[in-house]
């Protein structure tokens, strides 16, 4: 015969290893599911021992045993179930809003089918004047009148971030290599696109407007992939997988490049690659020496000077790669002039895509009078949109 606390949910007030009852802790063995103090929509009793009326969380239980959400025991009817002298009792019917009409009860069956197809027509926004006007059909065989209004609201609150959700999916579009520049995985990519290509990604659901959690399959296991997108859907905030790798070392592993697949539903197109590169070439003359742009005194090229050439390099790998409409802006550079070049040299600046982070795009710089390097650094632009970002500065 089964316990007749098996498999239920509990919250126990007070502490009830300290019971003066050895058969306390004897029975909890069989009490499946217990919880300590906290509540959820699983709860099925709450178990108040002594000196558990002095306590907030009592209050609470007794409002929700009032209402019919949880089983409120004390201390001597929960050792009375469980020595068998009594049996569990029910939960209450929660009591009506004195504003609510019920009417007699008519054919149980017909009022289910009423009461399903009334709900329904509420999850559809349809009928809601007649509802309210003429009662909703109860699962007793009631009909009970009310205010849906806050129902509407809710209905249309939920349609509302339903819509804002799916609107924020459609613009992910997380590129191999923003993945790769990662701290990552070796042949993380590869599996991870293979693991998408067979269909392994079993689902993803929204937990929010950017954070998703996805299930992988992984031969017989089943991994968890929980994905945090920055506000531009380009880009991941945060990442974790439950496979042990992950767990570890906090790398990009091939579940979570299969679930950021399935969720933006496949490969995003990019011509921003790592490992491009451009190279630029001046000459120096008297218009960009120290002294002629005013940061030094001496008839050698300028260090502001290399450093716009060098920015210019970026901007050179970057040209044709942009989508119409598209630009780029420097926001960090650091740079070392190590040897001065005279008036006739030839420099050259390159620039290398080291590192992709959805618009974010850093360079690895290097600068040479012929074949002698003068200097190197590191930089970073932003792809922006011309129009959006000229209006900002109107403002």
């Amino acid at each position: 015969m089964p316990h007749p606390f098996a498999d239920k949910l509990f919250v126990f007030i007070g502490n009830p290893t300290r019971c003066s009852r050895q058969s306390a802790r004897d029975a909890l063995v069989n009490v499946g599911g217990v919880q300590e103090e906290r509540y959820s929509v699983y709860t099925h009793y709450t178990v108040a021992f002594s000196g558990a009326e002095k306590t907030k969380l009592y209050e609470k239980a007794t409002e929700r045993d009032r209402f019919g959400q949880t089983v409120m025991l004390t201390e001597d009817q929960f050792f009375n179930v469980l020595e068998g002298k009594v049996v569990p009792p029910e939960r209450k019917q929660p009591p009506r809003d004195p504003n609510v009409i019920v009417f007699p009860p008519k054919d149980p069956a017909a009022q289910e089918r009423a009461h399903e197809e009334a709900v329904s027509d509420a999850v559809s926004r349809k009928r809601l004047t007649n509802m309210a006007r003429y009662g909703v059909s109860m699962p007793d065989g009631s009909r009970m009148k009310a205010d849906l209004r806050p129902l509407d609201m809710a209905i249309r609150f939920d349609k509302f971030v339903a819509a804002q959700i799916e609107q924020f999916r459609k613009g992910i579009a997380v590129t191999l290599e923003t993945l790769k520049s990662k701290p990552i995985n070796e042949k993380a990519v590869i599996k991870g696109l293979a693991t998408y290509n067979v269909g392994d990604v079993i689902e993803y659901q929204a937990r929010s407007e950017t954070e998703y959690l996805a299930r992988v399959s992984d031969e017989i296991n089943m991994r968890t992939v929980i994905l945090e997108f920055t506000r531009d859907g380009l880009d991941l905030k945060s990442y974790s997988c439950g496979c042990s790798t992950n767990r570890r070392s906090g790398l990009v592993c091939k579940h979570i490049v299969a679930a950021v697949l399935a969720i933006q539903g496949g490969v995003a197109e990019t011509k921003v690659t790592l490992g491009k590169t451009a190279t630029v070439i001046t000459t120096v003359d008297m218009t960009n020496t120290a002294k002629a742009v005013g940061s030094g005194s001496l008839d050698v090229f300028a260090t502001p000077m290399m450093i716009a050439l060098m920015e210019r390099a970026a901007c050179e790998v970057l040209n044709g790669a942009l989508a119409s409409g598209q630009t780029s802006v420097g926001t960090s550079i650091s740079v070392n002039h190590t040897a001065a070049s005279p008036v006739g040299a030839t420099i050259s600046a390159t620039a290398t895509i080291i590192s992709v982070s959805g618009r974010k795009i850093d360079f690895d710089l290097t600068a040479s009078d012929g074949d002698r390097k003068i200097g190197d650094g590191k930089h970073t632009r932003m792809i922006v949109e011309n129009k959006r970002f000229m209006e900002r500065l109107k403002k």
